[in-house]
């Protein structure tokens, strides 16, 4: 039987992948960054935008809300549901990056000290 701990790292994993899933397309990140900034559009302006047609974006929008890097909100004026960014996947991106060692700026090197040759050390016994 499994831990906690380990059920807990399992969904992490699960939540990362689907992340990255979620990013891995061009056309779906096109999709965010129209959806930047507080944008609330509808499928249909989403399509439109790209020339592409209503149910090739509805498969990006549920895998871009299954990832968590959308949110859909049902509009009840237009009967349309409407599309907004959301920040908790986003937020899963870039806890993994920043834990990354990968992603990690570089350790700055380590100081080198002067080199003590014969020819140093006789330069410092003639001062």
């Amino acid at each position: 039987m499994r831990s906690m701990d380990e059920l807990d790292e399992a969904m992490r994993q699960r939540e990362i992948e689907q992340v990255f899933g979620g990013l891995a397309n061009a056309r779906r990140r096109q999709i965010l960054l129209l959806l930047s900034g507080d944008a609330l559009l509808s499928s249909g302006q989403i399509a439109r935008a790209f020339e592409c047609s209503w149910a090739a974006i509805s498969r990006h929008m549920k895998v871009l809300m299954r990832a968590g890097l959308v949110n859909r909100f049902e509009n009840e004026v237009g009967k349309r549901d409407l599309y907004t960014r959301n920040p908790r996947g986003f937020s899963i991106a870039k806890r993994w990056l920043d834990e990354s060692e990968y992603f990690r700026p570089p350790r700055p090197p380590k100081p080198q000290l002067p080199d003590c040759t014969s020819s140093t050390r006789a330069r410092m016994t003639d001062d």
